[in-house]
């Protein structure tokens, strides 16, 4: 039987990207420990490579390819004053809940400068009159989520399964996993595939240098 291509890489192909910018994190040996011992406990769930850890700071969705060369460019200028900074990477949580999650993340701790990046990203977006999503930011970093379940013919596609990750959230609850340094936000095109997503960094966003021998 020959299989058609699905909607979203018709999309791509007609010229449109699916768009989000974020910020890098390097995976170093707590947090690989981390996630290794989740992988371990739960290994039903699909984990996020490490190097496409990353804190999303908006998601736009599906715009025109060209459109996202005017995201970044607006960033730019939009990011010349917001000077890096550190991130604490805390502990898991999942949703909807621990007790039933098909996602798990690590907690961020929500910074000034987090939320004033959302708030940038929001006003480049409104500029160029694209939306963003109006659910309320709140950083934190996915390490895994449960594969969405094979959906038959012409029956819809089942929710992904859950599973109780309570215990593994409380042995890594009571310190910090992770102190990451944020000196830049990427803009990334996010293809969704069975294997799970592939990111691709298409601009690599600089922010002010925090030491002031560099100005």
């Amino acid at each position: 039987m020959r299989h058609l291509p699905s909607l979203k890489v018709l999309i791509a192909v007609a010229g449109f990207l699916r768009i989000f910018a974020g910020c890098r994190i390097a995976a170093d040996e707590r947090l690989d420990a981390v996630l290794d011992d989740f992988e371990s406990r739960h290994p039903g769930f699909r984990c996020v490579r490490p190097g496409n850890l990353h804190v999303t700071i908006c998601f736009l969705g599906e715009i025109p390819d060209e459109v996202a060369g005017d995201f970044a460019d607006c960033l730019t200028e939009q990011f010349v004053d917001v000077p890096e900074f550190d991130a604490a990477i805390g502990g898991p949580g999942g949703f909807p809940a621990s007790g039933r999650a098909s996602i798990v993340w690590l907690s961020v701790t929500p910074t000034e400068t987090f939320t004033r990046l959302n708030a940038r990203c929001v006003e480049a977006a409104e500029v160029l009159g694209l939306n963003t999503e109006e659910r309320p930011f709140h950083p934190h970093l996915t390490i895994a989520r449960m594969p969405a379940r094979r959906r038959r013919w012409r029956r819809p596609a089942k929710p992904p399964a859950c599973a109780d990750i309570r215990e593994f959230a409380e042995d890594w609850s009571n310190e910090p996993v992770s102190i990451q340094r944020i000196s830049s936000v990427t803009v990334f095109s996010s293809q969704l595939a069975p294997g799970g997503s592939i990111y691709r960094p298409l601009r690599e966003i600089p922010l002010a240098s925090a030491d002031p021998k560099s100005h």
